[in-house]
């Protein structure tokens, strides 16, 4: 293994152990089931690898809720507007090997989940300095709306481009500000 996927691959495993303790940090997690429990249910995250064994490597993740009323697993659509017939089902975590361009993080606090959303917007041979925008959504139980549960986009947050100012630094800054 070259010193590069060697240090990308340590790099992610670390990540997502802490990921399954529990510990509150960005992404990415690593493919599997990801779980966490609240009062009505369980939030899963199901993180899938897409790759072409070469060059290109990311994951992509998909979010379900198991309700503990009627045990159903529900899919859970992110919604960034009021029509909730607009909807995405996945978030993608990207990265060179060192940083992230994409990725995602579940934060809960108090009873609330939340799915935070991060992406560098980058310029051709400057993927490090680019401002990084966050998507808060909040997880919604559905019963004023299309769907039984769903991600609301809450707010976006953006974040000036600067050297070493990492997708998952302002992942982990916004999700110190949640309320």
């Amino acid at each position: 293994m070259n010193r590069r996927l060697s240090k990308w691959v340590l790099k992610w495993v670390g990540a997502g152990l802490c990921a399954l303790s529990g510990a509150a940090m960005a992404g990415p997690y690593t493919a599997g089931v990801h779980q966490w429990t609240n009062a009505d249910g369980k939030l899963v995250l199901m993180s899938g690898a897409m790759t072409d064994n070469a060059a290109q490597y990311f994951l992509k993740y998909t979010f379900y809720f198991e309700a503990s009323a009627d045990k159903k697993l529900y899919q859970i659509p992110l919604v960034d507007g009021k029509d909730q017939s607009k909807y995405t089902l996945t978030v993608t975590e990207s990265s060179d090997g060192d940083s992230a361009f994409e990725d995602a993080s579940i934060v809960q606090k108090d009873a609330a989940a939340w799915l935070l959303s991060g992406e560098r917007e980058t310029e051709p041979g400057d993927e490090r300095s680019g401002p990084v925008a966050v998507k808060t959504y909040k997880l919604i139980a559905g019963n004023d709306g299309k769907w039984a549960y769903y991600f609301q986009l809450e707010k976006t947050t953006r974040h000036a481009g600067a050297n070493g100012y990492t997708v998952e630094k302002a992942l982990n800054d916004n999700a110190a500000a949640l309320k």
